[in-house]
């Protein structure tokens, strides 16, 4: 689940991806969801979401990524 967020500190919009309440059960799929993260924070591309951080809130694992404007298929074309 992605939410849209405003940090008004620094006046830019950020993502907030959040691990779906049906999938926290499942050991292996929250450490592929926290590898995920881990993985983007480790690369610098302008091709890639800039990872600001991760964490977790109420039991839910989330990361906090850059907003991308438009959609994965409008990207890819």
């Amino acid at each position: 689940i992605v939410y849209c967020a405003r940090d008004h500190a620094l006046e830019r919009d950020l993502a907030i991806k959040v691990m779906a309440q049906d999938l926290q059960d499942w050991p292996d799929r929250m450490e592929r969801f926290l590898r995920e993260a881990r993985i983007l924070a480790r690369i610098n591309h302008p091709h890639v979401v800039q990872i600001h951080a991760i964490g977790e809130h109420e039991g839910a694992p989330y990361f906090v990524m850059e907003m991308l404007e438009g959609s994965v298929a409008e990207a890819a074309r």
